[in-house]
This record gives structure tokens, C-alpha cells and sequence, in this order.
């Protein structure tokens, strides 16, 4: 954009700026309708993305944020308004949102109270338009059905709540308090226990908590009296404690009662009377009472003063003068009587009393004043005051007394009037106390809470205290207060202090506090104009020495400053109250609010169109609404390319269907603009009819067509049915009560004029014209195949009946059908249309099928070996049978009616019956027959079987034509149903086997065999033998009869391994194991074990020898037997020196012993000790020590 700018003497000037236009779109993303009382989130999905935004969401509630959310509490529409400002350009948008009310929630229960648990509660829901439950019971349990059942487990008063969702999606709860109350019932008796005379009515009061209501009542008196009323009356004959019972059962069936054990108390009138010494009395006096009453246990007595006792005879000191009423209440289990003696007891005066007056300008001088009871009628009256501090007493009646000292005095006055005395004693405190008070601090800023405390004074000798500021006042208040000055300079404060003898003592000091500090003052420089205008302020605040201003703006921005200048921009619309607080180098601070609040206007763009729907080329009126406290300048853009500058301009959209966009820009008289978009705002379209029709076939008027509205950009519309009927409903639902094809239409008018229409179909068939039933042939003999052909109106279902029992559901309508037995049929047809309107057509002709059907029955049709059965003929059939013949199946027939025939031999027969009809039709009926053969069994298996062996069994038949079914029993306890079973016998002894076999039919037979089992045979064991290594031994063992083999293991070290008893010579402890079997085959066994043992018996060492080689008793060495050899023999002479040792030799061996030599020479003749290390053939190691005698 260039200007150029020229003078009157020609001279010009031009200047160039380039302008960049952008491009924005300012969008609100939202829901376009909420519930009451939820969060909405507002989304800004403007671009490009603003610099800064600012919300209206139409609820009074703004927002700088880009993107916020807010909630709504009242429902309606609110309009939304977004304002965006982008680097160069501002832009707003408006949205509509419509807030939906809460739903309306309720509910009810047809019984809510009961006396005891279970208890079931059917809730109902009655809130209109809820779509979804959740009900909370109280109890910890919920639900989600509409109208549950619940079952409360337990006593006790329960809250429900329902809460709800309607169609609309919006929420609300109720909560009904102790809607549900389980209580069981109590009960209790108002006026027990209690005592009563004889004879006196008794009127218990019922006290019963029940929510359900009592059903009945029963009172036991406990004489043997009852009454089922609720209130009774009820009199004792005779004396005595008794049980008085209530019991009541609710209307729920629940039970409470209540006992008072004997706390019925029932007795005679008492005599009461009384006495009492004395009964002309002085105060202080004791008067004693005594009871005269006779048959009484308990006394309650009222002596008139307000005194009282239970004890029988009791004593009381009077407390005032006069004569005093005197009640006795004598009681005889619970019976009373009363008697009263009115001014029964005198009591004279004097009572002694007085009060005293300090005098404040001398607190050591007290007036006392006389406040005794007296009466000069009982004689002379005289004083006499003891003050207390060891001075005379004094007679006056109200005398003036100055103490020596301020202090505590225990005062009396003694009263005499004509015979009585009377003392009364106190105790007066007199003090000097003063005002005065110390302050927290003597400087202080304004506004700054100081500290008071009052001083100089006993707290317990002062009644009250008042304080009073700047001389103001005086305020009650404590020893201890707080004040603050509002004002600098200094100020006073004064104390005034009341004693508890009511003189007063006051101090003011002046200028006691120095209050110091700042005044705030300010201006503005300007207090208004346009967004972003930046204020300036000015400080007029005083005196000197502020170093901090604290401004609160207005707009929720706080700055603090050291020093101007003082600016702000206000970067939003508003009114906005400035507040300056300055605080001084002492701390001190001082606030101010500018007289003017600051204005910060831009004009609010607004409009709205006539109608926002409208028919292409018909003439808009757009209104505009906008705000602002300056004049306004206009720029519609209606966006078809068109634009105005008037204020409420008339457009006219021509062309096709389309939406428009229309945008409005204002600018006030002081350059504030801004704008606001509202999109998609004006639709012109030509309406659009349109419409969904629900059942438009049938054949069985009348016809109920249901019409649904789809039609869009209408103003109104009209239905024609086609019938001479119209409509103005939305979704009208209409009646076709005749036959024939009709065509309904739909007009809608559309928004300047215009129209439209869409029409459909409706077709009522007459079922006897649209439809037939064609079929063929229509006779036969016995059974008849018949083919079919059918017509059906359009748009309908049919069932089809041939008439013989049996449906056709496939929906054919060309096919056969097969008709097996003789008989007469009328097929028809059951039209169905859309509605389930039901139309039955039938065929032209009935279908003939002729014939008889054979049936006959059997007494027997199955038996055993031989049999003769009765046949009987139960024919049937609509065509005359001339003729029955019988085929038996064994060659033989007969055409009896109903004949007899014998089967004399197993086998399976089918006897017949062919019957013929008048007509010449036949048919024949074919059964079956069975003769079974009796079964013949063998059993093969072994007679004899040891004990516990397996004994297999076999069953077998002589004769056979079936299966079997087998049984067995073995004799002992044991039964099989296998044909080939096994058994066992665990005891000894003959038994007897018995098979029964039986065929399918029942036919049956038995055969037995004997089995004998003999005695397991026994080996007994003597005993089991301990013998020395190298000995030998005959197994100690014996056998019972019939034993034929014998079997030992292991074979090692015996002689024999199959005779009775061998003989063993072990090395080393051996268990042997004998196997028997005996002459049946059945087998036993035992176990022998021999235990070898090795000790001094298996070996032998000599205690001398003569090594002289004379061959006798030359060689030492060891003996015996049993022994596998010698590990190792040492010698050691009597120095402990070995003179010999050998390893690992045979014993008995002379070659391997010692002979009597010492390192090759001749061993000196001397007693030698031996070391000898034995193994036994049992590999048993024994150590042997002893002492050899060499002799030379």
C-alpha cells in the first residue's frame, strides 16, 4: 500500500508499506449438549495456533487459557465465544450449547419395614426416561436392574440410593434416609415397678416401640390374672410382691416382652402418724421426729424448708424462722399414707445476717449493714459485732468500723431476740489495688496489634476492668487486650480497675504510643481506553522514606516497584479497582484505592439473522446486537462474496443449496475493533421429502402402516395416504381398511416458499383372487402320490397342510407329497403376511385314498422251546374287507379270523395277514416271532486247588441259539457273571461250583461241580541254631503229611538241598529257606537261620615250650579250627622287646612258629608275652594276649 501526500505548492511525497493479509480459522471443538453440573471441555482447534485466547462460556465465567473447561449450573442454551489474536488480526466464533437438566430420580417400595431379617424389599423405579441403575441398599450390597429385589440380612436402618442415567446421558442420584428399617420391637411399662394398697386399680401404661404396628397383647399380673388388652386395669386381692409380665407379638410376627420381678408390690394401708420434741425451737435448734405409724417398712418425709429424709425417725435443723408444715408418707409394701401437720413445728427468730459498704476514699473504713430476720414481738433484740482484727465489739445494729491495716477479717455478728441467739460469720478482704499497665511496644506502625496488660492490682481483688483509646469509651474487656491505631501520631489510652468491693481506680496516659508510617495516595493518568492500553500512575503518597509500592492492579496481576514509574497494560476488557499498598524503611504500610476504577472497553460484536434456514433467493434479514459504549462502525462479509456496511442489512443468497458462513467486524469511535464469525450459520436449501414406511403388505385389511419422518430442511409438511387421508403428525400410523393398491405421499414446504413430495407403495391383497391351490390325482388304492402346484399373494409366508397331520413349512410351490395309508384329505393352504394376519385357503376337491390296513396281535411273540399263540385280527380300513389269510411262517396258514397255532421248535418265524377289500385293494402286514432253545451249560475246570491259588473255570453249553447271561457261585462267598471266571479259597475243604446260564429270552439252566482243597502244608521251625565257626548242624525242622518235595536255598555249606534236613557246616550266620510241595501241588515254606559264632572254643595257645629239638614241643605256634588263618602273632620279651612276629599264616602250622631264637642265637628260658590276631571263617577278628614259658 503506497501514499502519497502533496502540498499546495506542488511539492509530493510517497511512502510504500506492505500489508500481510492471514489467513485464520477460529474453531470451538466441544460437545454440542451436556448435562447439568458437568465438566465441559472447550478445545481450541483454531489455526494457526493464537497468540493468546480469551473464553466467554455464557455462565458469567471467562478464561485466558487456550484451551478450558467450565460446567454449568442451570440448564438452557449458552452461547460460547471464543476471541483468538493472532500476530496481526483478532477473530471470534460463536458456539450454542445446550445444557440438559438433570433427570428427575425416584422410587418407592411396596414394604419397607419389618421387625426382624431376612427381610426382601421389592424396589420400584419411577423416574421417567431412565436408561440405566445403580442402586446402593444400604447395606454394602447394589444392583443394576430397574426394579430389584432385595433381601436385607441383618437388623438396622438403611439409607437407599438410586442413581440413575437417562437417554440423553445425564445423571442425578436420591438418597431416601432410614427408607428401609428392620427394628425389632421393645417394650416397656411406664408405672413399674410399683407399690399399690389392696383393692386399688392398676393401670399399667404400655411404652412400645414398633415399627410394623402390635397384633396382639398378653399381660400376666402374676395372681394368675392375664388381659390382652393394651390398657388394662387391674386390682390385687391379696398382699405380696408379684411378677408383673408383657408380652406383645407385631403385626411382622415378631415377639418382645418384659419382666418386672416382684416389683409388684402390694400391701395394707399403713396407720401413719408421727410425733416431734420440741416443736418450739430457736434457730440452730435440733428437732427430732418420731414415727408412730403402725405396719409400715418405709417412711418419706417433708419437713416444709425444703429439707427431707427417708429414715424412719429422723432429726432436722431448720434453716429459717416461722411455723413449717410437717409431711409423713408411710408405707406398707408399697401401700401409703399420708399425714400432714400444718404448722406443726415453731421456729423463733433471730437469723443473723448483714452486708457491708467500703468506703473508697478510705478502704480501711467499712459501714456494715444489718440484714437479720428479727421480730421484737419474741422480746428484745440486741447486737454485738466481733470485726475481727482485736477490737471491742459493738452493740449498734448497723455500725461504721475503721481497720488498722488493708487485709483479710473473719466478721461475726451474733443477733439476740428476747430468748434466742443466732450467729452469722463472714470473711471481708480490704485492698489498695491501683490502675495501671504496661504496652508491648511505645512505636508502632499503623494498623500494628500492640499489647495491653493491666498491672499494679491483686487479679483476685478486681471484678471488672474497661479500657479507653484516644479518650474514647471505656470498653469491658480482660486484665489483657490488643488494640490498633488507624491514624500517625501519638496516642493515649486509660484503665479503669472495679475491686470486688466495688471502688474504682482509673489511669489514662498520653501520648503514651507514637504511631509512625506512610500514607497511600495515587492517580491515573488515564483511566481507560482499548485491550493492551498501558496505564500509567502516579504517586502522590507521603511522607518521604517509602521504598516499596505494592500495586494489585485489578486483574489478578500483583507488581511490586522500588521506584516509577508505575505502568500497567490491561490486555482484556473489564472494569478493574486499583489498590497501592507502599511500605517505608521502617516496615511499616498503608493501603489506597484509586478513586476511579480503570476502564478497559472493546466493543462485543453480536448479530443474528431472521431465520438461519432459508429457500435460495428469498430476501435475510440480518439484526445486529453488538455492544459497546462508543459509537460502532459495520463490515458484513455473508459470505457468497457479498458484503454491507449497514447496520441491520438485507442479503439475498441466490444459486443452489449451500451453507454460508457470516462474519461481522465492528470498530467503535476510539479504534477498538473486533469481529465474530458464525460459521455454517445461514443453510439455503429447497426441503428435501423423504420418509421410511413400515408394513406395506397384507392381506387382511384393515392394514396398519406406520410412516417415519425423514424429511430435512422443512419448515412444515403434509402426509396424503392415498385414501383420501391426510396427516400433519411426524410418524402418523394409518388404517388401509380395504382392499386394493394405494399410494401414499409425502409433502414437505421448506423455509420461503418452497415444496416438495416422495410417495411409495401400500398393497392390500384380496387372498381368494391372488391365490390357488392346484393338485392331482385325487384317488387311489392304500397310499397316493399327489403333485402340487401353488399361488401366493406377494410378500406373504404359507404353511402348507396336506391334511394327513403332517406341515410343510419350505415354502414350495411346486412339489409332491406322499400320502402312505388310506383315508379321506382336504388339503389347504395358511397364508401369513408381514402383520401375522393368518388366511387359510383350501383345494378344490377332497383326496379319496381307499383301503384297509392289516393289523393283528400276538399273546406271546416270544418263548421258550414250544409254545401255542392266539392271533388276533384288528383291522381297520375304509374300503369292506372280503377276505383275511393267515401265513404262520413255519408252512402253515389258516384264514380264521383270529386263529391258533402251536410252534413246536426253536427258530424265528414271521407270521402275516394279507387282507382284500371290496374295492380290490390288498395289503399285507408282516411280524416276527421268536421260539428259543433252553441252554444246556457244562463247567470244565479243576477239582482240586491249593488255598489262595487261582482256580479258572470255563463256562460251556450243550445247546444254544442266543447269547447268554452266566452266573456263577463258587461256595465260597465269591460270584462271577463271566462266562470263563477265576476264583480262589483262602480256607481248606470241598466246595461246591453251580453255573446258571440263561438266554436273552429267560430261558434257563444249571449244572454244578465239586472242587476239594486241601491244607496248605506246614513247615515248622524248632528252633534256630547258634553254633561256633567250623561246627556242623541238622536243620531243626518238621513237616505236616503228604509232603512230596523238598527245595533248600541257598545250597551253600548243606549236604542236601532236597531231603527233610540236611546237615550244614556254615562259615558264617546263614539263613536257609525249605520249599514243600505236596502231593496235591500245593506249596509252604519256612526259614532256618544258624548263627556262627568265633571265640575261645575255635582256638588254643600253649603256655610253654622246649625249643631243645628233641621233635617234642620244639616250635611255639597257635591251634584250632574255624580258623581261616593267623593275621598276625608278636612276641616281646620282659623289656617290652619284640623277639618274634609273623604275619598272615595258617594255624596249626608247626613251620611257621617260633622257635625259640633271638637275632639267630639261642632266646634265654623266661616267661614271654604273646600278641595273636585270629581270623574266623565267619571273617570275625579276635585279638588274643597272653604269657609262653620258654624251658631249656
Amino acid at each position: 500500500v503506497s501514499l502519497t501526500a502533496s502540498s499546495e505548492f506542488g511539492c509530493s511525497n510517497t511512502i510504500t508499506r506492505d500489508i500481510t493479509i492471514n489467513s485464520t480459522a477460529t474453531t470451538i471443538s466441544s460437545p454440542d449438549t451436556v448435562c447439568l453440573n458437568t465438566v465441559v471441555n472447550f478445545q481450541n482447534g483454531s489455526a494457526p495456533l493464537p497468540v493468546s485466547s480469551v473464553w466467554d462460556f455464557g455462565n458469567a465465567i471467562q478464561s485466558d487459557k487456550l484451551s478450558d473447561s467450565t460446567s454449568y449450573a442451570a440448564p438452557g442454551t449458552y452461547q460460547v465465544r471464543l476471541i483468538n489474536t493472532y500476530a496481526e488480526c483478532v477473530d471470534s466464533v460463536f458456539k450454542n450449547i445446550v445444557v440438559r437438566p438433570r433427570p428427575t430420580v425416584d422410587f418407592t417400595a411396596a414394604n419397607t419395614i419389618a421387625c426382624q431379617a431376612p427381610f426382601s424389599v421389592a424396589f420400584q423405579d419411577l423416574s421417567p426416561n431412565s436408561a440405566s441403575w445403580q442402586w446402593d441398599f444400604g447395606d454394602g450390597n447394589t444392583s443394576t436392574s430397574q426394579n430389584p429385589v432385595h433381601n436385607y440380612t441383618a437388623e438396622g436402618q438403611y439409607n437407599v440410593t438410586l442413581t440413575i442415567v437417562d437417554r440423553s446421558g445425564c445423571t442425578n442420584s436420591t438418597t431416601k434416609s432410614s427408607f428401609v428399617r428392620i427394628v425389632k420391637p421393645t417394650v416397656a411399662v411406664t408405672n413399674a415397678p410399683i407399690g399399690l394398697c389392696v383393692g386399688v386399680a392398676y393401670s399399667p401404661i404400655a411404652n412400645i416401640n414398633s415399627l410394623d404396628g402390635v397384633a396382639s397383647y398378653f399381660w400376666d399380673f402374676g395372681d394368675g390374672f392375664t388381659s390382652t388388652v393394651l390398657n388394662p386395669s387391674h386390682s390385687y386381692a391379696a398382699t405380696g410382691n408379684y411378677t408383673l409380665r408383657l408380652i406383645i407379638t407385631t403385626v411382622g410376627g415378631c415377639t418382645d416382652s418384659v419382666v418386672y420381678a416382684n416389683n409388684i408390690r402390694i400391701g395394707t394401708t399403713p396407720n401413719a402418724d408421727f410425733t416431734a420434741s420440741p416443736l418450739d425451737v430457736c434457730p440452730t435448734d435440733t428437732v427430732f421426729f418420731t414415727t408412730t405409724s403402725t405396719a409400715s417398712d418405709q417412711w418419706s418425709w417433708n419437713f416444709g424448708d425444703g429439707g427431707t429424709s427417708g429414715l424412719e425417725n429422723p432429726s432436722h435443723v431448720f434453716s429459717d424462722t416461722g411455723s413449717f408444715n410437717i409431711v409423713l408418707i408411710a408405707y406398707n409394701n408399697g401401700c401409703a399414707q399420708t399425714v400432714t401437720k400444718n404448722l406443726y413445728v415453731h421456729v423463733k427468730p433471730p437469723i443473723a445476717d448483714f452486708d457491708i459498704a467500703v468506703t473508697c476514699t478510705n478502704k480501711r473504713q467499712v459501714t456494715f449493714i444489718d440484714r437479720s430476720k428479727v421480730d421484737a414481738g419474741y422480746g428484745l433484740i440486741s447486737y454485738s459485732w466481733n470485726f475481727g482484727d482485736g477490737s471491742p465489739t459493738s452493740n449498734l445494729q448497723n455500725p461504721v468500723h475503721v481497720y488498722p491495716a488493708i487485709g483479710s477479717y473473719s466478721v461475726s455478728l451474733t443477733v439476740t431476740n428476747g430468748s434466742c441467739s443466732h450467729l452469722y460469720q463472714r470473711t471481708i478482704t480490704l485492698n489498695t489495688d491501683t490502675a495501671g499497665f504496661t504496652i508491648s511496644k511505645t512505636t508502632a506502625c499503623k494498623n500494628e496489634v500492640i499489647s495491653l496488660t493491666a498491672v499494679g492490682s491483686s487479679p483476685a481483688n478486681i471484678a471488672s476492668y474497661a479500657w479507653s483509646f484516644d479518650g474514647g469509651a471505656y470498653i469491658a474487656a480482660t486484665a489483657t487486650t490488643t488494640h490498633a491505631f488507624t491514624t500517625n501520631g501519638p496516642h493515649s489510652i486509660g484503665l479503669v480497675i472495679t475491686d470486688i468491693n466495688g471502688c474504682t481506680d482509673t489511669i489514662v496516659r498520653n501520648a503514651v504510643i507514637m504511631i509512625v508510617g506512610p500514607t497511600a495516595d495515587f492517580t491515573a493518568a488515564n483511566t481507560g481506553g482499548c485491550a493492551n492500553t498501558t496505564i500509567t500512575f502516579n504517586d502522590l503518597s507521603t511522607p518521604a522514606g517509602i521504598n516499596q509500592w505494592r500495586f494489585d492492579f485489578g486483574d489478578a496481576i500483583i507488581q511490586n516497584f522500588t521506584g516509577a514509574p508505575f505502568t500497567h497494560t490491561y490486555t482484556d476488557t473489564g472494569v478493574y479497582f486499583v489498590n497501592l499498598m507502599v511500605t517505608d524503611a521502617d516496615g511499616c504500610t498503608d493501603t489506597q484505592l484509586l478513586a476511579t476504577p480503570i476502564i478497559i472497553s472493546k466493543p462485543v460484536p453480536a448479530f443474528a439473522a431472521v431465520s438461519t434456514r432459508i429457500c435460495p433467493g428469498a430476501p435475510l434479514q440480518f439484526n445486529d446486537s453488538s455492544i459497546s459504549r462508543y459509537p460502532l462502525s459495520y463490515r458484513w462479509d455473508f459470505g457468497d462474496g457479498n458484503s454491507s456496511i449497514l447496520q441491520n442489512p438485507i442479503h439475498t443468497y441466490a444459486g443452489s443449496d449451500s451453507i454460508y458462513s457470516v462474519k461481522l467486524v465492528i470498530t467503535d469511535s476510539l479504534g477498538c475493533t473486533d469481529s465474530v464469525t458464525r460459521l455454517s450459520y445461514i443453510t439455503a436449501r429447497r426441503p428435501k421429502p423423504a420418509f421410511d414406511i413400515q408394513d406395506t403388505t397384507s392381506i387382511c385389511p384393515p392394514l396398519e402402516t406406520k410412516f417415519t419422518f425423514r424429511g430435512s430442511d422443512y419448515e412444515s409438511f403434509l402426509w396424503y395416504f392415498g385414501d383420501s387421508s391426510t396427516s400433519t403428525l411426524a410418524n402418523p400410523n394409518h388404517f388401509y381398511n380395504n382392499y386394493g393398491n394405494f399410494i401414499p405421499k409425502l409433502y414437505v414446504f421448506g423455509y420461503g416458499g418452497c415444496i416438495d413430495s416422495a410417495s411409495a407403495q401400500v398393497n392390500v391383497y384380496d387372498p381368494l383372487i391372488t391365490t390357488s391351490l392346484i393338485y392331482g390325482p385325487t384317488t387311489a388304492c392304500n397310499s397316493l402320490m399327489v403333485d402340487y402346484t401353488l399361488t401366493t399373494p406377494p410378500s406373504t409366508k404359507f404353511i402348507f397342510y396336506p391334511g394327513d397331520g403332517t406341515v410343510d413349512t419350505t415354502q414350495r410351490k411346486t412339489f409332491q407329497h406322499f400320502y402312505p395309508t388310506f383315508g379321506y384329505y382336504s388339503p389347504l393352504i395358511q397364508l401369513t403376511d408381514s402383520l401375522q394376519c393368518l388366511v387359510y385357503i383350501g383345494g378344490p376337491s377332497q383326496i379319496r385314498i381307499l383301503g384297509a390296513e392289516p393289523l393283528f396281535g400276538m399273546d406271546k411273540k416270544a418263548f421258550c422251546d414250544t409254545g401255542t399263540v392266539l392271533f388276533a385280527n384288528f383291522t381297520i380300513g375304509n374300503d369292506p374287507v372280503v377276505s383275511s389269510v393267515w401265513d404262520f411262517g413255519d408252512g402253515n396258514g389258516s384264514t380264521d379270523p383270529d386263529p391258533v397255532h402251536t410252534y413246536s421248535t426253536p427258530g424265528t418265524y414271521y407270521p402275516s395277514l394279507t387282507v382284500n377289500t371290496l374295492t380290490g385293494c390288498s395289503k399285507t402286514l408282516v411280524d416276527t416271532l421268536r421260539v428259543y432253545a433252553t441252554p444246556s451249560p457244562i463247567i470244565t475246570a479243576d477239582t482240586v486247588v491249593c488255598i489262595n491259588d487261582v482256580l479258572l473255570l470255563q463256562g460251556g453249553l450243550a445247546l444254544a441259539d442266543t447269547s447268554i447271561a452266566w452266573n456263577w457261585t463258587f461256595g465260597n462267598g465269591a460270584t462271577s457273571v463271566a462266562q470263563n471266571p477265576s476264583t480262589s479259597y483262602s480256607t481248606s475243604g470241598r466246595f461246591t461250583i453251580t453255573l446258571d446260564a440263561a438266554n436273552n429270552f429267560g430261558c434257563r439252566a444249571s449244572t454244578t461241580a465239586t472242587v476239594f482243597v486241601p491244607p496248605t502244608p506246614v513247615v515248622t521251625v524248632l528252633n534256630n541254631p547258634v553254633i561256633p565257626v567250623g561246627s556242623s548242624v541238622s536243620l531243626p525242622v518238621t513237616y505236616s503229611p503228604n509232603i512230596a518235595t523238598y527245595n533248600w536255598t541257598p545250597t551253600k555249606w548243606l549236604d542236601c538241598t532236597d531231603c527233610p534236613t540236611p546237615i550244614a557246616t556254615p562259615k558264617s550266620t546263614i539263613k536257609y529257606k525249605v520249599d514243600v510241595t505236596d502231593i496235591y501241588g500245593c506249596r509252604g515254606s519256612n526259614d532256618v537261620t544258624i548263627t556262627v559264632v568265633c571265640n575261645d572254643k575255635n582256638y588254643f595257645v600253649p603256655n610253654t615250650f622246649t625249643p631243645n629239638n628233641d621233635g617234642v614241643n620244639d616250635v611255639f605256634y597257635p591251634r584250632g579250627s574255624g580258623l581261616t588263618r593267623v593275621q598276625s602273632m608278636r612276641i616281646f620279651n620282659r623289656w617290652g622287646q619284640m623277639v618274634y612276629e609273623r604275619k598272615n599264616f595258617t594255624a596249626n602250622d608247626a613251620t611257621v612258629g617260633w622257635n625259640g631264637t633271638f637275632n639267630g642265637k639261642t632266646a634265654e628260658s623266661d616267661a614271654y608275652v604273646y600278641i595273636i590276631e585270629f581270623v574266623c571263617d565267619n571273617s570275625v577278628i579276635i585279638p588274643f594276649k597272653g604269657n609262653v614259658t620258654l624251658i631249656r
